[in-house]
């Protein structure tokens, strides 16, 4: 994704030109590869839609890419798309989640962010958001998941975690 890409300088020194180059190349080559969902999040999904909750991406991907991957995945599309990307640089900014709020009536807590990078924290923070470390994704990055794990509200190690989190009653 871009908000990976926009963190490479950070940590491979690319300038803006190789960002870019490498952005253009991981757009052809999703253009006929489809990446496979993590096991079992096509069971929160569409468990969630079911459910009449709202399924909203906030992303830097193509809206094309998107809507392609749940369509092939999950058989259903994401309620919204909010992109992030603002100017060509990665803003930890809270609009995406401040217009989904405002479309469907939501406050705050009745939002979750989930996703496993710092970005999305920062977003999900200026909004006053939860958020949720996506933990399953980073298990080969242990300072990532020590750092995000101390940062969010919540923290699950497996899919089947946050499905028992959504649905199971406490």
């Amino acid at each position: 994704s871009v908000w990976a890409l926009r963190h490479v300088p950070e940590v491979y020194n690319f300038t803006e030109q190789e960002i870019v180059d490498e952005y253009h190349g991981w757009q052809k080559y999703i253009v006929d590869h489809i990446p496979a969902p993590f096991p079992g999040i096509g069971d929160i999904i569409r468990r969630q839609k079911e459910a009449g909750g709202k399924i909203c991406v906030v992303s830097h991907s193509c809206i094309q890419n998107i809507t392609r991957d749940y369509e092939t995945h999950f058989g259903i599309l994401p309620t919204t798309l909010r992109l992030g990307l603002t100017g060509g640089t990665a803003q930890a900014q809270p609009w995406p989640l401040e217009q989904i709020m405002a479309k469907y009536g939501y406050t705050q807590s009745q939002l979750l962010v989930v996703d496993d990078v710092k970005l999305a924290w920062k977003m999900a923070r200026s909004a006053g958001v939860p958020i949720a470390f996506a933990g399953w994704g980073r298990r080969d990055c242990p300072e990532i998941t020590e750092e995000m794990t101390r940062l969010c509200d919540f923290s699950f190690t497996s899919t089947k975690d946050l499905e028992h989190f959504l649905f199971d009653e406490v």
